[in-house]
């Protein structure tokens, strides 16, 4: 995924200076984040697509009579280094997203407004979206809103589901219960993007609960397995 430098408000440098959000940055990644932000324009459509998908939260809190709301927060690495994409829930930057790492990366890098980069976003463990589709079996190459891949690598037998499906031949009621998944959003390189998954879920000895699913969003697609960590 590519992201075109701008300058922002300065907000950022407020909020990570403030400890409610500070301290959870460092509890949760062990990044004691610089106070600022790396403004990315990403379009409207990435945006969306990441908040459709969701991520981890740094949970927002009322303090003087004021709400902070909740920050989606997605890891990344931008020149190898690993930081993270945030959302905050109340931005007014329809088609932005911030990076947050622990140095000034402008500063480190010779980053100026206009410049190109490219983001890598990496594989992380969230609760999934609970969803209510039809699937219809198939041994065939169809993919459909959810793609199930009972084979790999890309077998024939996968479920496709949508989200409106009654009238189609064979196809009944799929639910998709809210559970931990391991995960990756991904706008390139199907493949790389689930062998990237599958090293991740292996590495870090999350158990498999489930085949893959590959789901397509407007313009990124994610890859979801259903894993048991040693915390739930």
């Amino acid at each position: 995924m590519k992201g075109i430098v701008a300058s922002g408000t300065g907000e950022g440098k407020k909020f990570l200076s403030m400890p409610e959000y500070r301290e959870q940055f460092i509890k949760k990644y062990g990044l004691e984040p610089y106070p600022g932000t790396l403004n990315l324009e990403v379009g409207k459509n990435i945006v969306s697509d990441i908040r459709k998908a969701g991520g981890d939260i740094i949970h927002g809190f009322t303090k003087d009579g004021r709400e902070y709301g909740n920050v989606l927060c997605i890891p990344v690495n931008i020149f190898e280094e690993n930081c993270f994409l945030i959302l905050p829930e109340k931005s007014i930057h329809g088609d932005m997203v911030e990076i947050v790492a622990e140095e000034n990366l402008r500063k480190k890098y010779h980053i100026h407004d206009g410049a190109v980069l490219d983001i890598a976003i990496l594989p992380m463990i969230k609760n999934s979206i609970k969803r209510k589709m039809w699937a219809v079996p198939t041994n065939g190459n169809g993919r459909g809103e959810i793609t199930v891949f009972y084979d790999l690598p890309y077998g024939k037998r996968r479920d496709v589901c949508l989200k409106e499906g009654k009238n189609v031949e064979g196809g009944y009621r799929k639910t998709f219960p809210e559970r931990e998944v391991a995960c990756i959003l991904f706008d390139a390189e199907e493949r790389k993007a689930l062998e990237t998954l599958l090293h991740f879920v292996e590495e870090n000895c999350h158990g498999k609960m489930s085949p893959p699913r590959l789901i397509a969003y407007s313009l990124l697609n994610e890859w979801q397995i259903e894993v048991k960590t040693k915390e739930n």
